[in-house]
């Protein structure tokens, strides 16, 4: 691919394309970090200046582009935007005892597994995560905290609703709130 411009702006061509060939390279993180990352950034050309004049054929309609590209955020993520968004992401997939993803999830795996994605290491246990917590009022729950019940664990997400998953022979669900919450807990 033939690219024009000043060489300031082939550099960061490059590099973007460098940075999309790594991003396509499979790690313990990539997968619970890429729907975060394409909804995060979007790379935005810079303004098209003039047409390409004397040249014929069909390269006479290419646009030669000035300045440099730059990575815009379309805004900036909490960490408990982070974890909706990849628990959201696992809504579907089945119940399994001892699972911890990517393609099947216990209570508490789906729990470690969607704020892992937002650098927080919790334990793969529900009383585990219960005792690793800040313990916040049930009427003060924010989305992204958990929701404890006895031996289960699941991520609030407003409204009265969490994510979970539920148990043997379920998949990954949003669901009401039931009454024999124990407690709730905001990871650090």
């Amino acid at each position: 691919m033939l690219l024009h411009g000043d060489f300031r702006s082939r550099a960061i061509v490059g590099a973007v394309a460098l940075s999309i060939a790594f991003a396509a390279i499979p790690n313990a993180q990539a997968t619970t970090r890429k729907a975060v990352m394409e909804e995060a950034v979007t790379v935005k050309a810079p303004a098209k200046k003039s047409k390409r004049k004397g040249v014929a054929g069909p390269r006479a309609s290419w646009s030669v582009h000035t300045g440099a590209w730059h990575w815009t955020p379309h805004r900036a993520m909490t960490k408990a935007q982070i974890v909706l968004a990849v628990a959201r992401a696992q809504l579907g997939k089945p119940y399994a005892w001892g699972a911890d993803g990517p393609s099947e999830f216990d209570c508490s795996g789906l729990t470690m597994f969607a704020w892992h994605a937002a650098g927080v290491d919790l334990p793969h246990n529900s009383w585990a995560q219960q005792d690793v917590t800040k313990a916040v009022p049930v009427a003060g729950m924010q989305p992204g905290d958990l929701v404890f019940y006895p031996g289960h664990v699941g991520i609030y997400i407003g409204g009265g609703q969490m994510i979970h998953a539920p148990h043997t022979g379920a998949n990954v669900e949003i669901a009401p709130l039931q009454s024999d919450i124990i407690g709730a807990g905001r990871p650090a």
